[in-house]
């Protein structure tokens, strides 16, 4: 029986191009994106290659068994057992020697795998920003009456170290000397060396949220849940709303502040990648490939990744493909870029508060990954860097470094939202980390003044002048009780 070369290239391209079409659209590309379009493109010209050049031997089996293999692992299979799927292979590749088989197989494949390719486009892409539609919150008449005349703006820092902490030295002439004095000079009271109680986010916010310093506040969840951790108890919150206020939350899915409660709004954004903030920088096409292919390798070669395949995982072990390193595999490196994004969120809020309004903002910024330079470019690739915990460069300096250029680029951001707060005249403002850059974390130097020493700057209303700051070593949780009792009347 003659083989129809029509059928096989047609089968392998098809293939060939559904395997990244689905995962880069995922990956917050758009359909139109040159990102997608090229790569796709790409990988189905490879298809028509292959099948070109395996015209007249018996590669052609090995190869389409392998591509299929891949497309399942991708989008089917997670973690397919490595003696399972050499079965799979084995008893696949066996089938195709029968060109019986071949025959309608092949037609089958290439239709599936376009049809599964065409559903894909038709579906809506990651969202950026998930609304969550809150029960009524209605208040009862006397707590409507007695709604407060300012509005509060908090703002979660994440992995906000203090620049007065000496953990680490930040580099002469570096403007991160500059952050604790531009709040003091807006009238902030910055408290310069606040130890949270722990070094995790899940049990440090929780427990400001339920106005204690405890660190037992939280829930954890199974993995594959909408969220890692949700806030168990929340006296912050319910007290609050008891003084007539009405609340705002923009959480990641990392932490869920507003759970099953009775907030006006709550707002999630995903702490995971969304590569179609690469648009937004001035990024040449050959880097925005190059980022792009870093992506899609990374989700490959990641252990227990979704789309993780072992077939690229072995040949990335012995042979170094890509030769990436471990830290960059572990960061989802557009993340900063999505936050970035939800600070012009804030920003918008902040023109429409009102008298009575509560905004809370968690921002996974200057958390690692450090990609963004300090005036908020993007950095080359090899110039990322990421915490000891997930790096194999026992040099920490270029991790200190790369940390304070993306606090730099917050904080000027931070400093845009502050300046219209203060411009509304009815805002207190509460800006504070959740604990230290932890860098030093797994690490031979690791220390509680890096894992666990952050700052907290708070700004009243109608303050003139300039503010102070407050330098004595003091408990993150405590100052916190302290502070947001002062502005809403909570007490613990």
């Amino acid at each position: 029986m003659t083989v129809d070369l029509n059928k096989r290239r047609f089968a392998l391209m098809a293939l060939m191009g559904a395997i990244p079409l689905t995962h880069m659209l995922d990956l917050g590309y758009g359909v139109f994106s040159f990102e997608l379009l090229t790569i796709t493109a790409l990988f189905a010209f490879a298809g028509a290659v292959l099948a070109f050049l395996c015209r007249g031997s018996g590669l052609f089996g090995p190869i389409m068994v392998l591509a299929l293999y891949w497309f399942l692992e991708v989008y089917f299979i997670k973690g397919m057992n490595p003696g399972v799927g050499g079965i799979f292979l084995l008893a696949l590749l066996l089938s195709l020697e029968m060109k019986r088989i071949e025959e309608w197989f092949l037609p089958l494949v290439g239709v599936f795998a376009v049809f599964f390719s065409g559903t894909s486009l038709l579906k809506p892409g990651p969202q950026l920003l998930v609304s969550h539609a809150q029960a009524s919150a209605a208040r009862p008449a006397e707590r409507a009456e007695k709604r407060p005349g300012n509005a509060v703006l908090q703002i979660i820092i994440d992995e906000q170290s203090s620049p007065l902490a000496m953990a680490h030295t930040i580099p002469d002439g570096h403007a991160a000397h500059g952050i604790i004095e531009d709040y003091r000079k807006r009238g902030f009271t910055v408290h310069g060396n606040t130890m949270a109680i722990t070094k995790n986010t899940y049990e440090s916010v929780s427990a400001m949220m339920n106005l204690t310093d405890k660190t037992d506040n939280y829930i954890k969840h199974e993995v594959g849940a909408a969220y890692t951790y949700s806030v168990k108890e929340d006296r912050l919150l319910q007290q609050m709303q008891d003084e007539g206020y009405k609340l705002s939350i923009l959480q990641t899915n990392f932490l869920d502040i507003c759970r099953d409660r009775k907030v006006e709004e709550c707002n999630t954004y995903t702490r995971a990648n969304n590569m179609g903030m690469f648009a937004d920088f001035d990024l040449s096409y050959t880097r925005r490939l190059q980022v792009a292919a870093h992506a899609i390798y990374g989700d490959y070669t990641r252990p227990n990744f979704l789309s993780a395949v072992h077939i690229v995982q072995v040949a990335d072990r012995y042979w170094h493909i890509a030769n990436q390193k471990e830290e960059d595999r572990a960061g989802f490196f557009s993340r900063p870029l999505v936050v970035l994004k939800m600070m012009d969120v804030i920003r918008g809020k902040v023109d429409k508060l009102e008298g009575g309004d509560v905004h809370i903002a968690h921002l996974l910024l200057p958390h690692f990954p450090y990609v963004l330079n300090a005036d908020c470019s993007f950095k080359p690739m090899e110039q990322w860097t990421n915490p000891a915990r997930y790096s194999s460069n026992p040099d920490l300096s270029h991790a200190y470094e790369g940390f304070w250029d993306q606090a730099v680029c917050t904080h000027k951001h931070l400093m845009g939202i502050v300046d219209a707060a203060i411009a509304k005249g009815n805002v207190d403002v509460m800006i504070h980390g959740d604990h230290g850059a932890r860098i030093s974390q797994s690490h031979a130097t690791e220390n509680d003044t890096d894992l666990r020493m952050t700052m907290m700057a708070v700004r009243r209303a109608g303050v003139t002048g300039e503010g102070q700051v407050v330098t004595a070593q003091q408990n993150l949780q405590k100052v916190y009780i302290d502070e947001i009792g002062s502005i809403v009347s909570t007490s613990p």
